[in-house]
């Protein structure tokens, strides 16, 4: 995933930043996450799985609700994922391919908080993600 930035003076929304010191899993489908300053935080059970202690995490804040932009950076422990991000999109554009002739597409994202406006995603990605059929079959 790639990101495109937004002139950081258009972002007028206050943003919280701190460390994850915890990571509490609740019945109700979130996880409740203990920071090592300010209030504690809710969470999707899903995203919190790949968070642990020492993950630094920024978010807007009032807006703990579903649909909330969330960027996490992973730990130096992490040797696979290094960085997170969750956003609601509103539009994603058709197909192109790069120079290494892979396809990817442009995803807008709704409501831009955090600064990033689009993300990038391979086109392979994004079928393994929706679909379980074939995952080796080209994407054409």
């Amino acid at each position: 995933m790639h990101a495109a930035a937004v002139d950081p003076t258009l972002v007028t929304q206050t943003i919280h930043c701190g460390l994850i010191a915890d990571i509490q899993q609740r019945v109700d489908g979130v996880a409740e996450c203990a920071l090592c300053q300010g209030a504690p935080i809710l969470l999707p059970a899903f995203l919190a799985t790949y968070l642990v202690s020492g993950d630094d995490i920024e978010l807007p804040i009032g807006s703990n609700q579903v649909g909330t932009e969330i960027h996490v950076r992973k730990n130096a422990a992490s040797r696979r994922i290094r960085e997170l991000y969750q956003a609601p999109i509103a539009y994603v554009s058709q197909p192109k391919e790069d120079k290494r002739k892979e396809l990817f597409v442009a995803a807008e994202v709704l409501g831009i908080r955090l600064g990033t406006r689009y993300t990038y995603q391979h086109c392979h990605v994004l079928r393994n993600y929706f679909y379980f059929g074939e995952p080796q079959r080209e994407w054409r």
